[in-house]
């Protein structure tokens, strides 16, 4: 019995006619097949005529004549000689290391200033001068506060438990006193 759906070997349920038919990244089987070239109006000319090869010196000759201008500058001089763009480089590399050590030096000082702003709030920190060591000292006297009581609670509980449990055992005592009282007057008779 044949599967539903199953076809010529190789076919498959989506249509794509095997795995032969499949394609790979960059398009189709002809992905190609549309870059011919193509003449000003339009029509298509083969790459390898003369026309074509024309058309391809003039397209790179257009594009050519906008390179030559890079030897000069926007006045119309002659570019710099290559001792004058090292000095130039030279001169702004200087600039750059000029403007960091001077960022460095306010850094420093502020770094300075913050260190001693950070001692001194420490050492009043320390005291329990400042508002932050207050909070924390509050909530400490009070965090042992609940301890000594719940100690106290615990101590409380334990002793009332030994009373019970010394209670339960004089009972039991008790009982089996009176147990072998009965037994013995038992054996008296």
């Amino acid at each position: 019995m044949a599967r539903a759906g199953a076809g010529a070997p190789g076919s498959n349920s989506r249509g794509r006619g095997g795995k032969f038919r499949k394609f790979t990244r960059g398009g189709g089987k002809h992905f190609s097949r549309d870059l011919r070239p193509q003449d000003e109006n339009g029509n298509e000319i083969s790459m390898w005529s003369e026309d074509a090869q024309r058309h391809i010196a003039s397209l790179s000759d257009e594009t050519g004549s906008d390179e030559s201008d890079e030897g000069s500058d926007e006045d119309g001089n002659k570019a710099l000689s290559r001792e004058d763009r090292k000095k130039e480089k030279k001169a702004r590399k200087e600039a750059a290391i000029a403007r960091k050590n001077a960022q460095a030096v306010e850094e420093g000082q502020e770094s300075a200033d913050a260190q001693a702003a950070k001692e001194r709030y420490r050492a009043l920190h320390e005291q329990g001068k400042t508002d932050e060591a207050k909070s924390d000292l509050a909530r400490l006297k009070l965090i042992r506060e609940q301890r000594e009581a719940e100690a106290a609670r615990r101590k409380a509980e334990k002793e009332e438990k030994d009373a019970q449990e010394a209670a339960r055992k004089g009972d039991l005592n008790a009982k089996l006193a009176s147990i072998e009282a009965k037994k013995v007057g038992k054996k008296l008779k």
